[in-house]
């Protein structure tokens, strides 16, 4: 708390000293940025870039947020690191700096205060330094216990030695580094240090200055602090700074973490994840909500914004759920389920008997008159963004490469569908429900059309709805085309739109990991797939140069997708007719509906707006987009209301322009009036391109001329022609519909008899020699809903490897040394051994018994597969079979083809898969004293045999280079040999045949068993999995090793079923397709 405080009489004096060098440092800044963006070296680039993020670190992380404020501990290696790149900084040590910000926080905006911001923006930002303190600030400074500073030996190291370490680690280093290492001229070193100096000070100073006086006070308007989004990117986190003064010993220095750009908290997490960072102190969510409602202003935040409000809020919103809107299965709604409809998102209902339009709530204005404040910032970047593109669309030429421009068209459509078919269908009005795979690729797609984030879009979209053409609707179009087009974004919120905001039920979105996601790290995400992809790719795929790819995609795609999307908000709500309700402003507007992929028949939408195909018809792309997904099963509960229902609305609500029925027998000419623009020859041409139109996509035109009754006449024409087809087409359509069981698995019918009699246990089936089938043990599931959590370690590691592999596909000549590509394919089956005929036929089924010589073989060969050591493959490898394809399965099949292909290695396993990996036995491989030293040693031996013997061999053996060994040994051979057993998991339990046991996931697959050497006759071993063949038969690799260890004696005791026992099998539970047996000329349809 702030202490009381008394001013005194005080003559400022000018430390001209300073002055001249602030000068200096800022001209020569200047000459520096203008020397870097013509000579400058891309390393000497890199490395001030490095540095100066060092420098921002060491401030924030060093000098603020852990010497300052004690928001967290940190050990001596952290310490020591923060402590360097705070000299680097060069802001003072860190005694002086952490006492004046104490002093700073004690009496802020006093002038005790070093930088107070009441005396203006210039002296808040530089001008503090360039006179002399207030006396009242070395007098308060006096008080301030700074006692735990000089206990640290790190600070009073830094305090004694820092006029030689600050120079030293500043300028002498920085400057001479880029001289030595890359040639890079003493003079450009030089003042490239000194242009990193001043941008970083200039940060700093930021905090100071603007984040004192422009942007919200959501925690504390007494005070002078403020939330700035600028400040917090540039000073990594420091921005929110109305929330610093409310809660200065959180270290997030932030509500939101990193929600927003807040790298400062992502490197001190870092270190707390290693131990280096520790007692990491912060608000509790009821503390924060409690203070934003005791003391501040209004904001555009919604109430829920904590990340612990988000976890406590996806945790319970299984029973929040919005009702029958969010979660009916009913494909096509009747009248009768209208009248059942709750509607908690809609504008409007409408009753089906009386045909009475109702609010979902009544909206009641707040009292007093509302004045708009301007967004300074939004203005000016809207403003420049959409001059540059009107600069650009006079001189960028599209036809100099067909291949840019051809991409600009296929990101606007990425981003329109990301828009129309995720924040607005899916995640806003619940239109239909998607599987997680569509659910990320929306997110992607979404992410790169450059907008907010899902949660502020559903939001402001469901208050737009519930409250259309309002005071409380975002884009109110009733203020005008400008306002509901753009100008929304460059004012603040009115303040019904925030308090209605903050009613609005968001459950349903932080429930959906995948969205959760996504608004945590969209501003990332956003970077990522709106600007950065986007350019790289023309660049590094077909050599275009940066400056076009960035204009083409940067610029023209990124507004003409902008403007596209606000044109529903403006021009669909102004221009048009309104054939489904004519007393709202929604209209049905063609060139909209062109632009915005189906989004412009609105007047449609506000009626139903549960609808997934936001409109009657199915011609637009979002729609044909979603049919697809829901056609190979990831998208499904597809709504849609009845052609009764429409019909009967659009007759006692709409304008009279629906041209397909017969009780309006011409469209209603309505709103705009261009016949003084138009003459009859531009609208008799007018008309042959609108007759297009309507034939091929039942388009409505809106426009009305002097010569309405020649529009007319011809409208009606096409509209008799086309009647009679459409109709048919939408009777013969909605015989065609899903059927409720469209995810079945299940090609079959089973009678009740079969249910009967089968098992109720799922685990995998063993047949013993007298045919009886035993399940080895009875699964039960766990209590509680499993929330997954990533392994980001792995996600990056194989992300990598992959993308190297992918890489290095297109880029390494495989003859151009064809003994090197024959490596490749002995590596892999010497790994593929070891995998197939060691750790899963020998140590994990014992279906052979092996010498110690074999063994070693065995285990030397499975090293070099590189994958986990032999424990941890055969204890989860036995769970998967005794549990196979429940929650208790490590790569379990029924959560999808990616989940069990590599899915599972990127998430921490399931509770059941640790809880049962505990109850298998494995004494038998820890009696095995070649298993147990390859297990005790994996490490090294896999370092050994997968990783240097396997480059060293064509190095010196053949004389190949080093970058082309490595190459083909750690990327192409070793993804190949992962993504082949991976194989196994993933395609092998979803495509095949099942000759030998139906009621199982696994399958006979022909290209799996190509690729592993035998193991994909999938269904055979989950039913024999004690044969040493792994198949029916020994035609392949790995049992013809076997096979021959056998002969020289190093293999014995080979198990294998009899072939009466495979056939009684096949008879019995094979779902006929095998081929061999005369008594299965048909596939079996029971179970006996």
């Amino acid at each position: 708390m702030k202490e009381s405080y008394k001013k005194t009489d005080y003559k400022w004096e000018i430390v001209w000293k300073n002055v001249i060098i602030f000068t200096y440092i800022h001209l020569a800044t200047i000459y520096g940025i203008y020397m870097a963006c013509l000579y400058a070296k891309y390393w000497s680039i890199l490395w001030f870039v490095a540095l100066g993020i060092a420098a921002i670190i060491g401030t924030t992380a060093g000098s603020h947020r852990l010497w300052s404020h004690r928001s967290y501990k940190a050990k001596w290696p952290m310490r020591l690191i923060l402590m360097i790149f705070q000299t680097i900084a060069f802001q003072d040590d860190i005694y002086q700096w952490a006492r004046d910000h104490r002093v700073h926080h004690k009496f802020t905006d006093t002038d005790a205060d070093p930088y107070n911001a009441r005396r203006g923006f210039f002296f808040s930002h530089i001008g503090w330094l360039l006179i002399r303190k207030h006396p009242d600030i070395v007098i308060k400074g006096a008080t301030i216990d700074c006692s735990d500073l000089m206990q640290d030996p790190l600070v009073v190291f830094q305090k004694k030695w820092y006029k030689y370490l600050m120079p030293l680690c500043a300028f002498i280093i920085p400057t001479l580094v880029p001289w030595w290492a890359w040639n890079e001229s003493l003079w450009y070193s030089w003042h490239f240090a000194i242009c990193r100096y001043c941008i970083n000070l200039n940060i700093t100073w930021s905090v100071n200055s603007v984040a004192h006086i422009w942007g919200t006070r959501p925690y504390d308007k007494s005070v002078s602090s403020t939330e700035n989004i600028g400040v917090s990117l540039l000073a990594f986190g420091e921005g929110w700074h109305n929330y610093h003064h409310a809660f200065p010993w959180d270290y997030k220095t932030a509500e939101l973490g990193n929600y927003k750009f807040n790298l400062t908290k992502t490197f001190i997490d870092s270190f707390a994840y290693i131990g280096l960072a520790y007692d990491l102190k912060t608000v509790s969510a009821d503390v924060v909500k409690k203070r934003v409602l005791r003391c501040s202003e209004p904001t555009d935040n919604p109430t829920i914004t904590r990340e612990g409000d988000m976890a406590s809020i996806v945790e319970s919103s299984t029973s929040k759920m919005t009702p029958n809107i969010l979660n009916t299965d009913s494909k096509i709604l009747m009248e009768k389920d209208l009248q059942n409809e709750e509607s908690s998102i809609t504008t409007k209902m409408i009753d089906a008997e009386n045909y009475t339009q109702n609010r979902s709530k009544n909206y009641t204005k707040i009292e007093g008159w509302f004045k708009t404040e301007p967004k300074w910032f939004n203005i000016l970047y809207l403003g420049v963004l959409h001059l540059y593109f009107v600069y650009a669309c006079f001189t960028f030429d599209f036809f100099e490469n067909l291949m840019t421009t051809a991409w600009l068209f296929v990101t606007y459509g990425l981003g329109g569908v990301g828009t129309t078919a995720g924040p607005h269908r899916l995640w806003t009005h619940q239109a239909y429900k998607a599987k997680w795979q569509l659910r990320v690729i929306l997110g992607i797609c979404y992410a790169s059309a450059g907008m907010n984030n899902i949660y502020e879009w559903v939001r402001d979209h469901r208050v737009h709805h519930k409250y259309t053409d309002t005071d409380a609707d975002p884009h109110n179009s009733n203020r005008g085309f400008f306002f509901s087009h753009v100008g929304w974004l460059m004012v603040k919120k009115n303040p019904d739109v925030i308090r209605r905001g903050r009613q609005v039920d968001m459950s349903d979105v932080l429930a959906d990991p995948v969205a959760a996601f996504n608004i945590k790290y969209f501003p990332i995400l956003k970077f990522m797939f709106a600007f950065l992809l986007p350019v790289m790719l023309p660049v590094y795929a077909w050599n275009e140069t940066w400056y076009r790819a960035f204009v083409s995609q940067d610029i023209i795609r990124y507004v003409i997708l902008l403007n596209a999307i606000w044109s529903v908000n403006s021009a669909a709500h102004i221009w048009g007719s309104k054939p489904y309700d004519a007393h709202i402003n929604p209209t049905e507007n063609q060139w909209v509906n062109l632009f915005s992929g189906g989004e412009g028949l609105h007047n449609y939408h506000h009626v139903f707006p549960w609808d997934y195909k936001a409109a009657e018809l199915h011609g637009s792309p979002t729609t044909t987009f979603i049919n697809f997904f829901a056609k190979i099963g990831w998208a499904y509960d597809l709504k849609e209301p009845s052609k009764e229902l429409v019909k009967t609305v659009m007759r006692k609500r709409g304008d009279g322009s629906h041209s397909l029925w017969e009780a309006v027998p011409y469209p209603a000419i309505i709103n705009l009036n261009i016949s003084v623009f138009l003459i009859k020859n531009i609208i008799r041409i007018y008309l042959e391109i609108q007759m297009i139109l309507e034939y091929i996509c039942f388009y409505r035109q809106h426009l009305s001329y002097s010569v309405a009754s020649i529009v007319c006449h011809r409208r009606y024409q096409i509209a008799r022609t086309v009647k009679a087809d459409f109709l048919n087409f939408q009777s013969d359509n909605s015989k065609t519909k899903m059927v409720p069981n469209i995810l079945s698995t299940d090609s079959k019918t089973l009678t009740e008899k079969d249910l009967q009699n089968e098992e109720s246990s799922i685990t995998t089936k063993t047949i013993d020699e007298n045919n009886e089938q035993n399940r080895s043990e009875n699964y039960t599931r766990s209590e509680g809903k499993f929330k997954w959590e990533l392994k980001w370690m792995n996600i990056v590691y194989i992300s990598f490897f992959h993308l190297c592999f992918v890489y290095a596909c297109f880029t390494f000549n495989f003859f151009e040394n064809l003994m090197t590509t024959a490596w490749i394919y002995g590596m892999i089956i010497i790994g593929g051994f070891g995998v197939t005929g060691g750790v899963h036929r020998f140590w994990t089924h014992r279906s052979y018994k092996a010498k110690w010589q074999l063994r070693i073989i065995l285990a030397v060969c499975f090293a070099a597969a590189n994958m986990n050591n032999i424990f941890e493959w055969v204890r989860d490898h036995r769970v998967h079979h005794k549990y196979t394809d429940t929650d208790a399965d490590p790569h379990n099949s029924n959560r999808g083809f990616f989940f069990s292909h590599v899915g599972w290695l990127m998430m921490k396993k399931h509770p059941d898969v640790i809880r049962k990996g505990y109850e298998i036995d494995m004494s038998d491989v820890l009696a095995d004293p070649i298993a147990v030293f390859a297990i005790k040693y994996f490490m090294i031996l896999k370092f050994i045999f997968a990783f240097l013997l396997p480059v060293m061999l064509p190095v010196y053996a053949w004389n190949e280079t080093w970058c082309r060994a490595f190459v083909s040994q750690i990327f192409i051979r070793s993804i190949l040999t992962l993504n082949f057993t991976w194989s196994v998991n993933s395609v092998a339990h979803i495509w095949g045949s099942r000759p030998f046991d139906a009621h199982i996931n696994p399958t006979e697959n022909l290209f799996v068993n190509c690729a592993t050497v035998g193991e994909g006759s999938h269904n055979y071993h989950h039913v024999f999995p004690w044969d040493y063949k792994g198949a029916e038969y020994n035609s392949f690799l790995t049992t013809k090793l076997i096979n021959f260890f056998a002969k020289i004696g190093w293999a014995y005791d080979l198990k294998e079923p009899s072939k009466e026992l495979i056939k009684i099998v096949t008879m019995n539970r094979g779902d006929g397709s095998h081929s061999l047996w005369e008594a299965v000329p048909y596939s079996a349809n029971k179970i006996e």
